[in-house]
This record gives structure tokens, sequence and C-alpha cells, in this order.
């Protein structure tokens, strides 16, 4: 949740487009129904349980699975198989 606050709030200081020049404002991002922190929040739990059903499908046992808990991780990770 905190990057996903950091992102948008970033976003609104930074008067950023996302996709086809839509711009998260302050009212949209805090105080709307359609807030996508509120979505954030709201769809963590479904999708974390999604992942885990797909993860144990059969169908992708072949496919091998790599956590990563925080940027930083993912960053060493791509560093260590890019090559040079």
């Amino acid at each position: 949740m905190w990057r996903v606050l950091k992102r948008s709030v970033l976003r609104i200081l930074n008067n950023e487009s996302l996709w086809a020049g839509n711009k998260e404002s302050l009212k949209k991002t805090f105080f709307s129904k359609d807030s996508i922190i509120l979505w954030a929040w709201n769809t963590y739990d479904l999708r974390r349980q999604q992942y885990e059903e797909l993860i144990k499908n059969p169908e992708f046992k072949n496919l091998k699975v790599i956590r990563f808990r925080d940027p930083s991780e993912a960053e060493k990770f791509i560093k260590s198989i890019v090559v040079n």
C-alpha cells in the first residue's frame, strides 16, 4: 500500500499523465469511489489468492516462480542475468 500511495502522490505533484492522457487528481485519488488507492486496498487479498492458485495450477508446473519482497531484490536479480 505504501508504494501505491507514494506513486499516486508523486503523479499528482508532478502532474504526470498516465495512459491516454489520464491524470490523477487529489480529489480522484483520495475522495472518490474510483480511487486507485481504494481499489488496491479492496482487491489486494483477492489478487493474492488468485496468484497463489495460478502458481499451484498443474498446468504451470514447468514454470519457476521467483518472488521479490521489494524493488531492490528485483533490481539485483535483473542485474545478475543481464549479459554485458
